[in-house]
């Protein structure tokens, strides 16, 4: 027996408005999961770049350490440091950029006590190794490290207290 028409067509809208509400909600869904997602693999991406940024980081600080050794003084030129076999290229070379060297810089302070220690600083900015990545989430770790006055990325070494050239993640 068939079925009455009327039935039929009131039946349609109740289909569609079904489809449509779970088709909504599927979207809600997806863009719960992506807010939630998102700043996950940011924090995750930023830690496996640091990593390789700061194991880079401590093999320049060994190698400034066997440098003072045998000069007394810190090395603030890549290409002496290379030519003496301290490193090899592309250790002077930010990982994730586009070959942008490390910015370092090695000098003589005088303590209180009237002492001259050498000391170096060599180190990355976020804005350099984080290129690529979210840039609100990059530019806002630079604000936060500006205002606490931290340096705004990795570096090791200081250039106005002797700290053994720490990293300043240590």
């Amino acid at each position: 027996m068939p079925r009455d028409p009327k039935q039929w067509d009131g039946m349609r809208p109740r289909t569609y408005t079904n489809s449509l509400l779970a088709c909504c909600v599927a979207a809600l869904i997806v863009l719960c999961t992506l807010s939630i997602s998102q700043p996950l693999r940011f924090d995750h991406e930023r830690q496996r770049r640091e990593t390789v940024v700061k194991q880079r980081l401590v093999q320049i600080r060994h190698a400034q350490k066997a440098y003072l050794r045998a000069h007394h003084r810190y090395c603030a030129d890549w290409a002496a440091l290379i030519r003496e076999g301290y490193l090899t290229q592309p250790m002077q070379y930010i990982p994730y950029t586009d070959n942008k060297q490390f910015r370092m810089a090695a000098t003589v302070i005088t303590t209180t006590s009237g002492r001259a220690v050498p000391v170096m600083e060599c180190g990355a900015y976020y804005t350099d190794y984080l290129d690529g990545m979210d840039r609100h989430k990059v530019v806002s770790l630079m604000r936060e490290a500006g205002e606490s006055g931290n340096y705004p990325g990795l570096k090791i070494g200081d250039l106005i207290i002797p700290n053994d050239n720490a990293g300043n993640w240590e």
